[in-house]
């Protein structure tokens, strides 16, 4: 049996910021803080959405509602990037190289690739009081 290897491309688009957040850290994502729990990897299947928050942090948003970051080291994203990787075995891991491609111009040109860091869940903001 001959094994397919499947390609799964998110379009990654820039999402505002806010400001600070505990500890001076600014929130990534409206609505949003940070839990400190993390994972290794996440299910590819899963990944309903990416997004490009900064040079650095990627934010996917699960099936179910779930939200995590990861942030990469020395990756240079930028909001024209799209990302690219293998999913032979349907998950997407702090192990996972990803190739960046650049949408913008005359078609998809690869600038690079690198690394993903632990994905950190992200969750609901309690309503200020």
């Amino acid at each position: 049996m001959i094994a397919t290897r499947a390609l799964l491309v998110a379009v990654l688009g820039a999402v505002p910021l806010l400001g600070p957040a505990q500890a001076g850290e600014a929130e990534p994502v409206a609505g949003y803080t940070r839990t400190g729990e993390t994972e290794n990897c996440l299910q590819a299947h899963n990944i309903q959405q990416s997004r490009i928050l900064d040079a650095d942090t990627i934010l996917f948003e699960m099936s179910g509602g779930d939200r995590y970051l990861s942030e990469t080291e020395g990756c240079h994203l930028h909001k024209t990037y799209t990302l690219s990787y293998d999913a032979t075995i349907n998950q997407l891991c702090t192990t996972t190289i990803v190739t960046l491609l650049d949408m913008g111009g005359g078609g998809p040109q690869q600038v690079g690739s690198c690394g993903l860091g632990k994905f950190q869940k992200l969750a609901k903001a309690a309503p200020a009081p």
